[in-house]
């Protein structure tokens, strides 16, 4: 999974980090696929969360973020 920052200001978005889930299933051994991360905006955008699976294509999920 990866996040994307795009500041309504900026041309193009920013990736803020990335996490990898790869042992689900496996060997019997599961995981809860929860990532966990801080940043410092300073400009109101859009925050997008991308995820590829090999079965049901590609997740996308976003929100606005409001700086008041």
């Amino acid at each position: 999974m990866k996040l994307f920052y795009f500041a309504e200001d900026r041309k193009f978005p920013i990736q803020l980090t990335s996490f990898k889930f790869t042992v689900h299933g496996k060997f019997d051994t599961f995981i809860e696929p929860i990532g966990v991360t801080n940043a410092i905006l300073d400009k109101p955008g859009i925050i997008y969360a991308l995820s590829y699976c090999n079965i049901h294509d590609l997740w996308e999920n976003s929100i606005e973020i409001k700086i008041h």
